[in-house]
């Protein structure tokens, strides 16, 4: 008998493989293709392997679970995405998979998110698409200082404090949340490396240039759009936005 797969725990295995930083919600869900979810579990398995524990001074044990939990989340989402409609079990009714990938509209929770983020801006204004946005996600992933990277740097954390951390590190758990649960870090000190980390991040815009599916140009008219755009949203404080 097959096991049925929850909403619930197809969401943390998201957030295991793409991150936080993705908007994880069932729309996601919708969106997912077999190629995207490969892509994101080889980058994650290449941190994650038990091979690479001696180059990152890292507790083999620790790189073991935790690879492990990276493959169950890719076998479980896999699963999902062959056979949406036999296995998935979800908590309301399912819902149409979107074949359009211009919405007119897009409406958001006012508490949860006060600037649209770019890429997401160039999905609803349908110029990219909702894989070519987790791409560049992930690729600006790759690019940027992780938190205990920065934490290193600025000595807020030591070597061996780090790997304290990601020793003890639960399921699904960002190594901020880790490193101020065990009392390492203050919230303080993780707004100020997160703030730090988006600013020295590659810019998601250049992914589109270098892909060839934006120019240089047509990125900064956009970007200034986005700016009038957030501008008027926190004027006015209405949370939809309306496409022509």
């Amino acid at each position: 008998m097959a096991e049925n797969i929850t909403t619930e725990r197809l969401l943390e295995a998201c957030r295991l493989l793409f991150g936080n930083h993705v908007d994880l919600s069932p729309d996601f869900l919708l969106y997912l293709k077999e190629s995207g979810l490969k892509s994101a579990y080889r980058q994650r398995a290449r941190e994650t392997h038990p091979d690479r524990a001696a180059i990152l001074n890292c507790d083999l044990r620790y790189l073991e679970n935790q690879f492990k939990l990276i493959n169950d989340a890719y076998h479980y989402l896999l699963a999902y995405i062959k056979n949406p409609h036999r296995l998935i079990t979800f908590n309301s009714s399912p819902r149409q998979r979107a074949t359009n990938v211009k919405p007119r509209r897009y409406e958001f929770q006012e508490s949860t998110q006060i600037k649209m983020p770019f890429g997401r801006y160039l999905f609803y204004r349908g110029l990219i698409t909702y894989r070519e946005l987790i791409e560049a996600l992930l690729w600006q992933r790759a690019r940027r200082p992780t938190i205990g990277e920065l934490a290193k740097r600025t000595r807020l954390l030591t070597e061996g404090e780090i790997r304290e951390i990601l020793k003890k590190r639960k399921w699904g758990e960002r190594f901020g949340e880790s490193a101020h649960r065990l009392g390492y870090l203050t919230l303080y000190d993780i707004d100020r490396l997160l703030a730090r980390q988006r600013l020295i991040q590659p810019r998601i815009g250049r992914y589109f240039v270098e892909k060839g599916i934006l120019s240089s140009s047509e990125i900064e008219r956009l970007a200034w759009e986005l700016r009038q755009l957030n501008y008027r949203r926190a004027r006015t404080g209405r949370g939809t936005v309306y496409y022509p």
